[in-house]
């Protein structure tokens, strides 16, 4: 596991102690980046620590005559993207899968951090000199791994996999209450005509799709693929990588496609890839808008995550520039099984250009349903569509999140509680964009009540909600 302590407190500790380096921390001058041999110095010393434990690399600081010597980053330094393409070049699976990697502000300076998550499904090798191998820590240096030590690995890893419990991952709650109304947020009011926002906290991000959800009732286990974006310079692949899933995936790229364009805690939500097009058209002027009416700190490019079925399960993707040169990105596959043919996915992986991930078997809940009619009145409904410009498909409202705060008419409700880790992306939620169930409007009527929700939540650069919402008109 990475260093649970912010950088400052690991600086300070360096300051006063040099021998404060391990097997799970160590700290590099700035010297280590200027060669690609010291590069893949780095890959190597990150791949040995995923390979034991984990840990966590900072990077722009040494001692010198007798007090700590900073080498602060400038605005136009950009190691990142070279260190992300030797991983993908030199590692297998690609260590760049595991790690988190971002400069921070610390003391009056910017260093680089780099943490990387221990492997539990494989080992990592490194093509060193034309050979493959494999490394792990040695106290605060590394060394190979021996046979029997890699024979070790394996051999706990199927124990694990045989003690886990047999637990469902998807579950389903009726539910039996009346949604209490949010307060109005007039900083959002006209902030794109014809268009839903929703605000979430700055941490989340939330995609809202429709049909992603196949049935895993019954199932004790998923399989997970991630990898990332080919390039990492923007969000120019994203329509190719979309265009790819529909060929080899058989991935639902229209009205199905759901996907979000996020600066802090404001989202624009969308349907259809179409849509999403003419809004990348678009995009200086929607971060400019969004900048605007977000009242956080952001200093960053947006966060643009969507979300579509495929014929395997779901696809989701997500991506957020840190620079004119480096834009960190995700791109993620849920199974409900190891596919019995599994060439469209190869396929797909060599289409956009990039290696297929190693499958993450997740056994626990994973996907949670929430039903009942009598949810209602849903608070504050508002017709919405969810498209740029006069694209046919079926209507929308957006009305009040009946599961904001997490509200204890709910937690009354339920047999078992809920992990903490599905209910509080889907609390932080103020708006939730439902699709009107038989596509129509009754003139006259304005009273909605929850159909279903569904919902579940993928992990990478930020926890992303994936949400299919649904509602009955009264």
């Amino acid at each position: 596991m990475t260093i649970q302590r912010d950088t400052e407190d690991l600086l300070t500790e360096f300051a006063e102690n040099p021998g404060a380096e391990h097997s799970r921390l160590e700290f590099k001058s700035k010297e280590i980046l200027q060669t690609t041999g010291q590069k893949k110095k780095v890959v190597r010393i990150l791949s040995a620590m995923a390979n034991q434990a984990g840990g966590t690399m900072i990077i722009g600081v040494r001692h010198q005559d007798g007090g700590l010597l900073y080498q602060t980053f400038s605005p136009d330094d950009e190691p990142r993207q070279e260190l992300t393409h030797i991983a993908q070049q030199y590692t297998s699976p690609q260590l760049q899968n595991f790690w988190d990697i971002s400069f921070e502000e610390c003391m009056g300076h910017r260093v680089l951090r780099i943490d990387v998550d221990q492997v539990q499904q494989r080992l990592i090798q490194v093509d060193y000199d034309g050979e493959y191998q494999v490394w792990i820590r040695d106290e605060d240096g590394m060394r190979e791994m021996t046979s029997g030590e890699i024979d070790q690995f394996y051999q706990r890893r199927a124990q694990r996999e045989e003690a886990v419990p047999s637990s469902l991952v998807e579950r389903t709650e009726h539910l039996n209450f009346t949604p209490e109304p949010l307060s109005s947020d007039d900083n959002r009011s006209n902030l794109f005509e014809r268009r839903a926002t929703i605000r979430t906290n700055d941490t989340h991000t939330a995609v809202f799709g429709f049909g992603f959800f196949h049935d895993y009732i019954r199932k004790s286990h998923t399989v997970r693929l991630r990898t990332q974006f080919p390039g990492q310079t923007g969000y120019a692949d994203i329509p190719d990588v979309l265009e790819a899933a529909e060929e080899h995936l058989g991935g639902k790229i229209g009205r199905q496609f759901g996907y979000s364009i996020r600066v802090a805690d404001i989202h624009l939500i969308g349907r259809a890839s179409e849509s999403l097009y003419m809004d990348l058209g678009r995009l200086d002027d929607i971060y400019t808008r969004l900048d605007d009416a977000t009242e956080r700190g952001w200093n960053y490019g947006p966060v643009i995550a969507g979300v579509l079925p495929v014929d395997y399960g779901l696809l989701w993707f997500e991506l957020q520039r840190e620079t004119e040169s480096f834009t960190r990105s995700n791109l993620g596959l849920i199974l409900q099984d190891l596919p019995f043919d599994d060439s469209p996915l190869k396929e797909f992986y060599d289409d956009i250009g990039t290696s297929p991930p190693v499958y993450d078997h997740r056994h626990g809940l994973q996907f949670v349903t929430f039903q009942g009619s009598q949810v209602e009145p849903l608070q504050n409904p508002t017709l919405t569509p969810l498209t740029e410009g006069d694209l046919p498909g079926p209507l929308y409202i957006t009305a009040d999140n009946p599961f904001s705060n997490w509200p204890e008419t709910v937690q009354s409700e339920l047999e078992d509680p809920i992990p903490d880790h599905l209910t509080r992306g889907l609390g932080a939620i103020d708006r939730v964009p439902f699709q009107v169930s038989g596509g129509y409007l009754n003139e006259g009527e304005d009273r909605f009540a929850l159909n279903y929700l569904h919902f579940t939540q993928a992990q990478g650069i930020h926890p992303t909600l994936l949400v299919d919402a649904v509602c009955w008109q009264r």
